[in-house]
């Protein structure tokens, strides 16, 4: 449960509270992304907006869409692919200032 995994690998782990189970996905050191599967909608959305991973699926296992930004938090990368965020990485901002004289 400590390393990050790629692969048709499932980690499966109880806990007697969401509280719990909050506090254990958190506590790892990568984030990359996390599944809910819940047929409580409400619940779903209130864990994901908890959980510290760079996607949150939720009854769905592919979190990747092409307009969406898509990255870990954590050890699990910085920066993002996919998305306007994406195109940052890239992009050489400048500030241009121009005085207009008066007429």
């Amino acid at each position: 449960m400590t390393q990050e995994t790629f692969g048709p690998l499932a980690a499966i782990r109880g806990f007697d509270s969401l509280e719990e189970m909050l506090a254990i996905a958190n506590s790892l050191s990568f984030g990359l992304a996390a599944y809910v599967y819940t047929g409580d909608l409400a619940l779903g959305w209130a864990l994901a907006e908890r959980l510290e991973f760079g996607a949150v699926g939720i009854n769905v296992n592919d979190t990747s869409e092409l307009q969406a930004p898509f990255g870990g938090w954590k050890l699990s990368g910085m920066g993002r692919e996919l998305g306007p965020e994406g195109l940052h990485a890239y992009l050489e901002p400048r500030h241009l200032k121009m005085r207009v004289p008066a007429v």
